[in-house]
């Protein structure tokens, strides 16, 4: 500021001087122009003069000088402000950036504690209630009431078996009382494994269901590989029906060229609505099979504080069973398709020719062209799960970068 106001007054000052000596220019060409013959008597003036105007020049150079000087000065001072001021903003927008990425992240931090806060109690709730039923069982000693319980109870089930027995023989197997009957016995059977496994104590209980536990799972994973084999034989069934379907038209052409016509746009259509059908049907056993994969988790991650539950047993062998009718089904399955498998493979052999070839090319193709897509899917995942491990490493290299100093006014502060 202070060198502004000196370049302010030099300029005023070199403006007074420009004028002045332009005023004693002017009054010197009046003089000269006025009287001539007097020249010799203002001579002595005019050297004065001119003099005066030398200095008052030299005066003008002098502080035209100076106010370069100061111009160059301040626009040196300016570039180096300015030069600073644009460092400072980059740093400011960086130390944003970096604020706002932090305070996401804290955001999340902060969800993720509640949700293991909220975890830690149901793990304390769960424990309590261990504890409890830990209680209650040791407090339940009674021997004989159970043995009585159990005596009851094999008694009932001898006679609901003679009844089964009867009604089986009556109704071949197929009515509806064999089948509740046959619950009821299986449901005092399984009544009386539990009783049985409890009296044995809690070591016996975790040991059995464990082993129901494993060979649910082996149930599981021969069931999944039962369905995929089931898709793939009901996908090479659906080949050789289409495939079936276009000799049967290539007939009716030389039957009559009318009737192939007609034929052949029909057969297509027939041909690309199994198509359809197949594609659903391979969307509806993917979910079945996620599902089943998912119950396969979820029972695998249960926690065994509940194996002393009698009921969580009885549930288990109930599941078990249902496994087990689930296998048996999905084998006969398999044999059926197997067979009609076998029949559509004779009956390709019997109506090979140019046509067959061409739509078992189109089918091959479009296998193809999911099987690459489905290549491309799991490519896709494997992408985004490397990339969300890199942004993770981002975030921790985020967190490094940013000093404590610059962290004053964000989120962890106010907090704090």
């Amino acid at each position: 500021d202070r060198a502004h106001k000196k370049l302010e007054v030099v300029q005023n000052q070199n403006s007074e001087l420009k004028a002045e000596v332009q005023r004693v220019r002017k009054q010197l060409t009046l003089r000269q122009s006025s009287t001539p013959k007097s020249e010799t008597v203002t001579t002595a003036r005019e050297e004065v003069l001119q003099k005066k105007i030398k200095q008052l020049e030299e005066q003008v150079s002098e502080y035209q000088e100076t106010i370069q000087r100061g111009k160059e000065i301040h626009k040196s001072k300016c570039d180096a402000e300015f030069g600073k001021w644009e460092e400072r903003k980059r740093w400011q927008a960086s130390n944003e950036k970096l604020k706002s990425q932090l305070r996401e992240k804290s955001s999340q931090v902060e969800a993720l504690r509640a949700n293991v806060e909220r975890l830690k109690e149901t793990i304390i709730r769960l424990e309590k209630e261990k504890i409890t039923l830990e209680g209650k069982l040791k407090s339940t000693k009674a021997p004989n009431i159970s043995q009585s319980l159990i005596d009851e109870l094999e008694r009932d089930r001898a006679k609901l078996q003679e009844e089964l027995k009867a009604v089986r023989i009556t109704n071949q197997l197929k009515s509806s009382p064999g089948s509740s009957l046959a619950d009821i016995v299986e449901a005092q059977e399984r009544k009386i494994a539990t009783l049985k496994i409890a009296q044995k104590g809690e070591s016996a209980l975790a040991e059995e269901v464990e082993r129901l536990l494993e060979r649910k799972s082996r149930l599981q994973q021969t069931n999944l590989r039962l369905e995929a084999q089931n898709l793939e034989l009901k996908m090479q069934l659906e080949k050789c029906r289409l495939t079936d379907l276009t000799p049967r038209d290539s007939q009716d052409h030389q039957n009559s060229e009318t009737e192939s016509v007609g034929s052949s746009p029909k057969g297509r259509s027939i041909a690309s609505k199994q198509r359809g059908d197949l594609e659903r049907a391979v969307v509806v056993l993917k979910r079945v099979v996620e599902k089943l994969q998912a119950e396969n988790k979820k029972l695998h991650a249960a926690r065994l504080s509940d194996v002393h539950d009698k009921g969580y047993v009885e549930k288990l062998q109930i599941e078990l069973q249902r496994c087990q009718e689930n296998y048996l089904d999905a084998v006969d399955k398999c044999s059926a398709l197997e067979e009609e498998l076998q029949q559509c493979k004779e009956k390709l052999k019997l109506f090979q020719h140019d046509d067959l070839a061409e739509e078992l090319v189109l089918t091959k193709s479009q296998l193809a062209q999911k099987c690459q897509l489905l290549s491309k899917v799991k490519v896709l995942l494997e992408n985004a799960v490397i990339r969300e491990k890199a942004l993770k490493e981002q975030v921790y290299d985020l967190e490094k970068l940013v000093p404590p100093e610059r962290l004053r006014g964000t989120y962890h502060e106010r907090k704090t």
